[in-house]
């Protein structure tokens, strides 16, 4: 008597398909996309670590470096400490590394970021640094600048009610205050740096999904690395045949041995997979 076996459904079949087909995958890897370590600092999606990961782990412009523990980005062309990245909000607070490192801190350059990626934290307040030929009234004098110094911790990003000569170059540098700041406290306020939000990809969904988010080089856009290759926004239901059942909340299916005689013999189901 010859027997043959049914599968009581085809997601037995479809896991197997896409087992195979992670296993063959050369493209960009789940494993090369794990979060690192850059001294206390956690790094994952949207940044990544030249040399310690892939740059398709990451967008271009949140690759960082990891120089003696402290990780640091590139913004607006200078190097910034990363002191906290905040995942859950999509921000980052960070400081110039010339303030942090410079015994008598100065802002020459008004910060300006690429709004693809960041944006200026609304939670911030504006440091005004005026370079006058005379110190202009109710600002206060940098003793230590070489030069004609006065700086003015504003209420807001934009301070529209400071009026200056025309003789007067202005710099405007974004600092998260802290209760009871002012004006004089300007060192430690750019030190302790301000707030960037960034605008890219959430991750949520490919994280929920199973994958780990990325970039492609190629297209310039998100992408989700998955076991077997990397989709759009997601990963596939059915990523492997181990985790099938957790996916889809089914299990594994049952298989009818029938006689060739139409006698049915046994329903077999197997027990689990290692």
């Amino acid at each position: 008597m010859t027997w043959v076996a049914f599968p009581s459904f085809f997601l037995l079949s479809s896991a197997l398909g896409a087992t195979l087909a992670a296993s063959q995958w050369t493209g960009p890897r789940m494993e090369d996309c794990e979060p690192k370590i850059c001294g206390q600092t956690n790094v994952s999606y949207p940044f990544w670590l030249p040399g310690r990961q892939p740059s398709y782990c990451g967008f271009p412009s949140f690759s960082l470096t990891c120089d003696n523990n402290v990780p640091t980005i590139q913004i607006s062309g200078q190097d910034h400490y990363i002191q906290s990245i905040f995942y859950q909000n999509q921000s980052m607070l960070v400081a110039n590394a010339e303030y942090v490192d410079d015994s008598c801190p100065v802002a020459h350059l008004n910060l300006s970021v690429d709004p693809k990626s960041f944006t200026i934290s609304s939670a911030n307040k504006a440091l005004l640094f005026s370079y006058c030929p005379e110190p202009p009234p109710n600002q206060y004098r940098v003793p230590c600048a070489s030069t004609n110094t006065s700086v003015f911790l504003g209420g807001s990003m934009m301070p529209s009610h400071i009026n200056l000569s025309s003789q007067c170059d202005t710099v405007v540098a974004p600092v998260l205050a802290y209760p009871g700041a002012n004006s004089s406290d300007y060192a430690t306020l750019l030190k302790n740096g301000f707030l960037l939000d960034w605008t890219v990809t959430d991750c949520t969904e490919c994280a929920t999904s199973g994958g780990k988010c990325g970039y492609a080089n190629t297209t310039q856009q998100f992408i989700c690395i998955c076991a077997d290759g990397a989709h759009s926004t997601i990963c596939s239901l059915l990523p492997n045949i181990k985790n099938l059942a957790a996916v889809m909340r089914f299990q594994l299916p049952e298989f009818s041995f029938i006689s060739l005689e139409g006698v049915r013999i046994c329903n077999c189901r197997p027990s689990s997979v290692n």
